[in-house]
């Protein structure tokens, strides 16, 4: 397949960056992924602010200035990276059977996402990538996206902690004793209340000493910038007995410096919708004490220590110290079968599961089961919405019924197919086309579908409004009470 990703954030990397410098997880994600795809013989492209073009570990890697509308016309797939832009006016610019695919790892409450509120923007991608089961549900309840049209494909380890530990070598005779602690991921997760605890896991495990690999580095935050934020925490880093803080490095260090490590401490306050830095570290033989919080149950699968966050910050902070402290004397102690039958399950699970080479099978595998319907519904829509507003209603209608027929899962075609059933005066036509999707929804779907039909009437009474039609408004306004008296 010939595949590119498109990076619209202004950040300068190639796939090279991933192994040389800190880099965040989407993007480091990204330059995984599609060096596992050009390993397997198709053709990638990286599309984003790269300073440099040119093949970079088997992705040709070009800044946007350098991208031909011929590139973009032939792709099989165009994968949109992190933010939902404008996906209307990247339709335009590829072709007509290039698969648009949205692949994000926020979570649905970032701004950076809520262009997805907007139908036009949501129903524009052909698919859209997930990194785990609570994002996608939360998706799917905030803006309506039709489960069918995303899809879950888990992030996965760099190359650089495959393998660390063969079947045959032992994993915890490669553990420092003393035993280490380590903190892997960005400052604002949960380093706080890391720093406030382990004190006390030091004092009930004596010579305990914790690694602090965290910055804003991995965004290219300006070290000033970084040390404005977040710099009294590497300062109390730095102050705080047994800690040593070391900030972000590239992944092969960390695989190296991780190997030596006992467990990720990670008091994880914030709502992840994935955690690659929780799968590296299982593949590095540590036990994970993190917090039950979000997709991290799904993503540790059964291996880490999850400590629920109900009943406040303070209970939160006393049980992580307890499982902390429970996971290094298991670990530390004369008889530690368990403890080492527990991370050879783990680490060989994750060396199975979690690679680049088989979530690109799976990406694959996806791709070539998606048509790009899309493009040719959206166009329809286009079409028919001209004629809606030139009021040639027959000719609209004919569009959206060959939009919904070339695209069934892009409901606002539902919506604008019944308004001209209603303008045309078939008011039981345009119940009964608006009552189609609903039959199989729960009350949820059918509330939230409602107030799309509600949208999509309100901006034609006032379009109404605005021509001096103060009929047709007035009949389309009473219209919008009846219908949302009725809703369940």
């Amino acid at each position: 397949m010939k595949i590119a990703f498109a990076d619209f954030t202004g950040t300068d990397y190639n796939v090279e960056s991933a192994y040389q410098v800190p880099l965040g997880g989407s993007e480091s994600a990204c330059c995984y992924l599609a060096e596992a795809l050009a390993l397997q013989g198709h053709e990638v492209f990286l599309l984003n602010n790269s300073s440099i073009a040119g093949m970079s570990r088997g992705v040709m890697c070009l800044p946007w200035s350098k991208v031909s509308g011929q590139l973009l016309q032939s792709l099989e797939a165009l994968i949109v990276l992190k933010f939902a832009v404008e996906g209307v006016q990247i339709r335009s610019s590829i072709g007509e059977n290039t698969r648009l695919i949205l692949w994000t790892q926020h979570a649905h409450n970032q701004p950076v996402m809520q262009q997805l509120q907007n139908p036009a923007q949501r129903d524009i991608y052909d698919g859209i990538a997930m990194v785990s089961d609570w994002q996608r549900d939360r998706f799917h309840q905030e803006f309506n996206i039709d489960i069918t049209r995303s899809f879950v494909l888990r992030n996965a380890i760099a190359p650089a902690f495959g393998k660390l530990f063969p079947d045959s070598t032992p994993i915890l005779a490669h553990k420092s004793k003393p035993p280490i602690l380590a903190y892997t991921s960005t400052p604002f997760r949960g380093l706080d209340i890391l720093l406030e605890v382990f004190p006390r896991i030091r004092k009930a495990v004596p010579g305990t000493r914790l690694k602090v690999f965290s910055s804003m580095k991995v965004y290219q935050f300006a070290q000033a910038a970084d040390e404005s934020e977040f710099g009294v925490l590497y300062r109390k880093c730095r102050e705080t007995e047994g800690v040593e803080y070391i900030g972000s490095i590239p992944q092969p260090d960390l695989a190296r410096e991780l190997r030596s490590v006992t467990a990720l401490a990670y008091p994880n306050t914030f709502s992840e919708t994935s955690c690659i830095a929780v799968m590296e570290a299982m593949a590095s033989g540590c036990f994970v004490v993190t917090s039950d919080l979000a997709a991290l149950p799904e993503t540790t699968a059964g291996f880490a220590r999850l400590i629920p966050i109900e009943g406040g910050w303070e209970a939160y902070k006393n049980r992580f110290f307890e499982e902390t402290v429970q996971v290094i004397r298991e670990c530390t102690a004369a008889d530690s079968t368990n403890a080492e039958s527990h991370l050879r399950r783990q680490v060989n699970y994750v060396n199975s599961e979690y690679t680049w080479s088989v979530r690109a099978g799976k990406w694959v595998e996806w791709l070539s089961s998606i048509q790009a319907k899309t493009a040719i519904s959206a166009d329809l829509q286009q079409q028919a919405y001209q004629c809606l507003i030139h009021g040639k209603y027959s000719q609209a209608t004919t569009f959206y019924e060959e939009a919904i027929e070339a695209c069934p899962e892009v409901m606002s075609n539902y919506w604008h197919l019944g308004l001209t059933f209603l303008l045309q005066g078939q008011e039981a036509q345009a119940q009964a086309t608006w009552m189609l999707p609903m039959m199989e929804a729960d009350t949820e779907q059918v509330n939230l579908w409602t107030a799309e039909i509600v949208q999509v009437l309100q901006k034609e009474a006032t379009r109404r409004e605005a021509m001096a039609d103060y009929q047709t408004a007035a009949l389309i306004e009473q219209y919008i009470v009846e219908l949302t008296t009725n809703s369940p």
